[in-house]
């Protein structure tokens, strides 16, 4: 997963998202001051109730070769980390940190 910046300022940011990959992923958006490697997992994925993320928005099912998935947010200054939550994804590394300042 790749962002082509990991910091932007406050305010509305887009997300202008790809999926070159050859499966379906998702595109899930949290704040934390958890490293992007070492959030909680339960059963492969990320419990999103989890106390230590704040859910910010995700984008679902995006199919593989899908060239026009956007999302638009708004963002407060600090840590987010971006990453698929469909089973085993993250441990497979699709994950990526965000600064907001």
């Amino acid at each position: 997963m790749d962002l082509s910046t990991n910091t932007v300022s406050a305010g509305e940011v887009t997300f202008n998202i790809d999926n070159n990959g050859e499966e379906t992923h998702e595109f899930v958006v949290v704040r934390t001051d958890v490293a992007e490697g070492d959030l909680p997992v339960v059963d492969d994925q990320i419990p999103e109730d989890s106390d230590l993320i704040e859910a910010v928005d995700e984008v679902e099912d995006i199919e593989s070769g899908t060239q026009d998935a956007t999302l638009t947010v708004t963002l407060t200054p600090g840590h987010y980390v971006i990453f698929c939550n469909l089973l085993a994804h993250y441990g497979k590394g699709m994950h990526t940190s965000l600064t907001v300042e």
